[in-house]
């Protein structure tokens, strides 16, 4: 914006001044931001993702530390993909998807992912995963159960 200065004597100047900003357009979080939001999302949680910005010194447009809600906000407001999505274009599976694939409970899916039999992606807090295609050599269900019970008869004979 210009600006034309008459000062008493009758001199002149000229000034070029920056336009200010709308108070949406000032808090609104930086672009730079928005878009390493977006590309932490391919491998981190809301929560991870608000942890990595933080960590780094980032701040929201209007100058908070990140937080889940905020993440989330951003998200919506950019039409950003969630964890969620990204995985389920790259074919992981839900858990009963998986259970159903294998003929088993969702139950026992969690426990082979426990036990490191399953690989499973977290894309939310509270234990949500999403998981691979099963491995070809995946033991049948109750084998573990199986191979206790014969363990255990052969120690006692």
């Amino acid at each position: 914006m210009n600006i034309k200065v008459r000062f008493r004597g009758g001199a002149t100047q000229c000034l070029q001044l920056p336009l200010v900003l709308s108070a949406p357009d000032a808090r609104r979080t930086p672009r730079h931001i928005v878009d390493e939001i977006d590309r932490l999302l391919n491998e981190l949680t809301d929560a991870e993702v608000a942890n990595e910005l933080n960590a780094r010194g980032f701040r929201s447009g209007g100058g908070l530390p990140f937080d889940v809600d905020l993440i989330r906000y951003v998200r919506n407001t950019y039409e950003l993909k969630d964890r969620y999505a990204r995985l389920r274009e790259s074919g992981l599976l839900t858990i009963s998807e998986m259970a159903e694939r294998l003929g088993v409970t969702s139950e026992t899916v969690r426990q082979w992912h426990r036990q490191g039999l399953l690989k499973g992606v977290p894309y939310k807090g509270r234990g949500r995963f999403l998981f691979y295609p099963p491995p070809d050599d995946l033991p049948p269900k109750g084998a573990w159960k199986n191979a206790w019970i014969e363990r255990n008869v052969q120690t006692e004979v």
